[in-house]
């Protein structure tokens, strides 16, 4: 996945890899939908998910999350080999500017929590 690490911004690529199951020790979470919304002039790409904790000892509880990849800079751009999706993304670095997206995503989907993606730093290209 490159990334562009400039200092002000990172822009990387995101993979449209939906639906999405991660087991763990204590569960499962599924990424089941990717969206985009305009918040505060920005197009803003999110995903929606499901995590269920049922490995516990305290029982079952399930949590619906949403995880903001970060503002579209080219939708859908390109395919991977693989046939899927493949859009530019920079991530969210302006505080004021998650804080409207927390806010616009809390009201709006049903969701009790909104995360923020971060993007990988294995591999960063300096323009």
């Amino acid at each position: 996945m490159p990334v562009v690490d400039s200092g002000a911004m990172t822009v990387f690529e995101y993979v449209h890899e939906i639906p999405q199951t991660v087991e763990f020790v204590n569960g499962s979470y599924d990424l089941v939908a990717i969206k985009s919304r305009p918040i505060a002039g920005c197009n803003i790409l999110y995903c929606l998910g499901e995590a269920l904790l049922d490995n516990s000892c305290c029982g079952e509880t399930r949590l619906c999350y949403a995880l903001v990849i970060g503002e579209v800079v080219a939708d859908q751009f390109r395919l991977t080999p693989e046939g899927r999706p493949v859009s530019l993304v920079e991530a969210i670095a302006n505080e004021a500017l998650a804080t409207a997206i927390r806010s616009e995503l809390l009201g709006a989907e049903a969701v009790s929590t909104v995360n923020f993606h971060t993007p990988p730093r294995a591999r960063v290209e300096v323009l």
